[in-house]
């Protein structure tokens, strides 16, 4: 049985906020974004990445592919998730 590891979470300052890094597992790793109203981070495109997404509060405009190469946009409010 494997047991429980400490973890230091590492927070990291961007130019839209911040994003912490709370957990990470070999294959799998979890961040905390916040994002300073008003701004937004670039679009991203990752080969071998699965991402989800959960909205705790606010208002964020998310831009996305679901594979076909057209960008699709939604509003999500809290506790959205995608």
């Amino acid at each position: 049985m494997r047991s429980i590891e400490r973890f230091t979470p590492e927070v990291i300052i961007q130019p839209w906020g911040s994003e912490v890094l709370v957990a990470a597992v070999p294959g799998a790793t979890m961040k905390v974004l916040e994002y300073e109203a008003g701004k937004g981070g670039g679009l991203q495109y990752h080969m071998q990445k699965t991402e989800a997404f959960y909205l705790l509060s606010g208002l964020a405009r998310v831009r996305y592919d679901q594979g076909d190469g057209t960008l699709t946009e939604t509003i999500m409010g809290p506790g959205a998730a995608a």
